[in-house]
């Protein structure tokens, strides 16, 4: 082989290697970032939570302004390791998928920590109980709308706009996620209710539900819901499906699907609700 072949073996092979590395460099920055708020003040709760953020792979090197999703259990969301039962709906892996395959520029979701009193927070009523107002959930949906996401879009680049706004719950948390979406339709405009469980007084939840899931208020919003075959709150699912639907309400879909009351469920079926909100 003669030098003048060598050397241009040695160029191609050179370019092909740059080539290979920014390959892995773009590769790199399909991951998003996880920022974690400790102590972050609810007066409306009076109690300090851990907020974390997911802000999407090309946050940091964009001027873009992104779509908020609005979660509950937010331990649950994105680490195991702090998952109450260490399982987590892997809401980074999916949204980082979802944006290498070039299906979205991404989102950015909001998750608060559940993990003290729970029950009293997440649920309109207690069991059993003859008073309206002694759960948390009105206060928690207030903390939610007045404190958590005028801070966030101060904070961050958000579309702060009805239409870019979403909020999601699953069990207990489905129940709050409903009674935020209720007190605060002008915030909201995307629900997602997995295994909606209102075990909770049911009897004045379905009626709470069944006067405030109107046509009035969510005839332009649309709400997905989701319970697993094996899911003991799919039939409670089903009746609040039902009660939408009789109410009059046609941007609703409910899906079935393998699985259990937990977040691997939840999680398979997250990009299902984001396609039912025509988000990707």
């Amino acid at each position: 082989m003669n030098k003048i072949n060598l050397f241009l073996i040695m160029i191609v092979t050179a370019l092909s290697c740059s080539g290979c590395q920014q390959t892995e460099d773009i590769s790199k920055n399909t991951k998003g970032t996880i920022e974690i708020i400790s102590d972050f003040y609810s007066s409306e709760l009076d109690k300090n939570y851990t907020v974390t953020v997911y802000l999407p792979p090309n946050y940091a090197k964009s001027e873009l302004s992104y779509p908020v999703i609005y979660m509950f259990d937010g331990q649950n969301l994105f680490d195991s390791e702090t998952a109450t039962y260490h399982k987590e709906w892997q809401i980074d892996e999916t949204l980082d998928s979802l944006y290498a395959q070039e299906k979205t520029e991404g989102f950015i979701v909001v998750g608060v920590d559940s993990l003290t009193n729970r029950t009293v927070e997440y649920n309109l009523y207690t069991q059993n109980s003859m008073m309206q107002g002694d759960g948390k959930a009105l206060e928690m949906g207030d903390f939610y709308a007045n404190t958590l996401k005028p801070y966030i879009d101060e904070q961050y680049r958000t579309l702060p706009e009805r239409e870019n706004t979403g909020i999601i719950g699953s069990s207990y948390g489905a129940i709050v996620a409903a009674c935020t979406s209720i007190s605060h339709p002008d915030t909201y405009g995307f629900v997602g209710l997995y295994s909606y469980y209102d075990n909770q007084n049911p009897q004045k939840m379905r009626k709470y539900f069944t006067e405030n899931i109107t046509t009035d208020t969510f005839g332009s919003t649309p709400i997905y819901f989701f319970a697993a075959s094996s899911d003991f709150a799919k039939n409670t699912t089903e009746i609040a499906f039902q009660t939408a639907k009789d109410n009059g309400l046609t941007l609703i879909n409910y899906e079935i699907a393998e699985g259990t009351h937990d977040e691997y469920s939840w999680g398979a079926h997250f990009a299902s609700c984001l396609a039912f909100w025509e988000w990707i």
